[in-house]
């Protein structure tokens, strides 16, 4: 789950919303920093 202060941030990065956020969820992402790296 989420956090929300962390749900906070990820909804002020552009083109990122509930949506996103429900499905970055189900593939276990709670943080911002868990994405780091995984665009390589």
């Amino acid at each position: 789950m989420i956090a929300a202060e962390e749900r906070q941030k990820m909804l002020a990065a552009r083109l990122c919303g509930e949506r996103v956020l429900r499905r970055l969820e189900s593939v276990g992402v709670a943080r911002l920093a868990d994405l780091r790296g995984r665009d390589r």
